[in-house]
C-alpha cells in the first residue's frame, strides 16, 4: 500500500494482555466519523460499499446467499454496532483496551477503509489509486486508515 498517509508514529502498542492506544486529537476527530460513514452504507443509491462489506456468501447460488444473509445478517449488524461502540469508547476516554476490544477496533477501521476505498473506486484502479492520494481526500483517508490498521495489527501480533 505504500507509505502515503500511513501512520509513521506508533499509535498502538502491546502491553501484556492489553493494547495501549495513544490517539491524538486529530486521530480521534477522524475516528468519531466512522459510525456516521458506515450508517450511510446502502442508503446511497448504487453504493459500491455494499458489495465490499456484504459479499455474497455463494456467488453462484443467489438462493443460498439470500438464506445465509437471512440467517446471519442481523448478527453481523449487531456485531458491527458492538465494534463501533468499542471504537467510540476508545475515542472518548479509554486508552488501554483488551485484545478482544482491539480486534473490534480493527474491524471498525477496516469497514470504514473498505467503504471509502469502494466509493473512491480504489479497487477498480489496482495499486494506481495511491498516485491520486494527494488529490482525493477520501483516498488520503483510506491510506491513513490503512496505516492505522497496520499499526494495530503489529501491536496485536507483538
Amino acid at each position: 500500500m505504500g507509505n502515503h498517509g500511513a501512520v509513521v508514529r506508533r499509535v498502538f502498542t502491546r502491553r501484556g494482555d492489553d493494547v495501549v492506544a495513544k490517539l491524538s486529537v486529530e486521530d480521534k476527530a477522524l475516528l468519531v466519523q466512522i459510525p456516521d460513514l458506515l450508517a450511510t452504507v446502502g442508503v446511497i443509491p448504487d453504493d459500491a460499499a455494499i458489495s465490499v462489506l456484504y459479499r455474497n456468501a455463494y456467488r453462484d447460488d443467489p438462493d443460498a446467499s439470500a438464506e445465509f444473509q437471512e440467517l446471519v445478517g442481523s448478527q453481523l449488524a449487531t456485531d458491527r454496532d458492538a465494534d463501533l461502540d468499542v471504537l467510540m469508547e476508545l475515542t472518548r476516554a479509554t486508552q488501554t483496551i483488551s485484545v478482544d476490544e482491539a480486534k473490534s477496533v480493527l474491524r471498525a477501521i477496516n469497514a470504514a477503509r473498505l467503504t471509502l476505498a469502494a466509493r473512491a473506486n480504489a479497487f477498480d484502479t489496482g495499486s494506481g489509486w495511491e498516485t491520486r492520494i494527494s488529490q482525493d481526500p477520501a483516498l488520503a483517508a483510506v491510506a491513513w486508515l490503512g496505516g492505522l490498521q497496520s499499526d494495530l495489527i503489529d501491536a496485536l501480533s507483538g
